[in-house]
């Protein structure tokens, strides 16, 4: 059979960096990466006019009520969503860890996304796929579980109660979230969630 060439994917895309995983929201509850990434999603490629405002690249005119209804989800028939409290907690969360900033506006909030052009470049990661594709069948990718690790390695490593993560064989200290996350968390996720995850309101 020959190949065929395939047609365009509808709708664009965006890029999200593997270090994702080791940044300080990693470690904050979904709905924070989910709104993080609702917003890199919405976020203009390009410059344009819209409703009679002026969008630059990295730039996106929204609502609370659109990003609300962007992230709700579904529980059998029921429709699911946060409430816009916890979503004006997400965003001051956003703009204090200068990943975002914001300014109201008469058509909404208009959201900068902080260094888009160096993330959705696609220019900088060649490097970073070529230096990937060499080290896949050697060893297993930071990203990735070390076959070597066994379970009472893991039980040992759970028993440690500082927040650190051993990347490039240096330890760096990562979020730790304050007592304002931890009550958003009890009242999107439940009250153990952060107990389950090693952290507790007394640290």
């Amino acid at each position: 059979m020959k190949n065929q060439s395939l047609s365009p994917i509808d709708g664009g895309y965006f890029i999200i960096a593997r270090k994702l995983w080791n940044s300080h929201i990693s470690l904050m509850p979904p709905a924070y990466r989910e709104t993080w990434i609702w917003l890199l999603s919405r976020a203009n490629h390009k410059g344009v006019v819209y409703k009679g405002e002026k969008i630059e690249r990295g730039q996106c005119l929204t609502t609370y009520k659109e990003i609300i209804d962007g992230l709700s989800w579904k529980v059998g028939y029921r429709k699911e969503h946060y409430n816009e409290n916890h979503m004006k907690k997400v965003m001051k969360y956003l703009r204090s860890a200068g990943m975002i900033v914001t300014r109201k506006t008469t058509r909404g909030l208009f959201v900068t996304i902080n260094n888009y052009d160096l993330y959705q470049n696609p220019k900088n990661y060649e490097r970073t796929n070529e230096e990937t594709i060499e080290k896949t069948n050697d060893e297993p990718m930071k990203y990735q579980c070390d076959p070597t690790i066994n379970k009472n390695d893991k039980n040992e490593n759970r028993k440690n109660t500082s927040v650190t993560k051993d990347i490039n064989n240096k330890k760096k200290t990562l979020y730790k979230p304050s007592k304002e996350d931890i009550e958003f968390n009890k009242e999107v996720y439940g009250e153990d969630h952060f107990v389950s995850q090693g952290y507790s309101e007394e640290e």
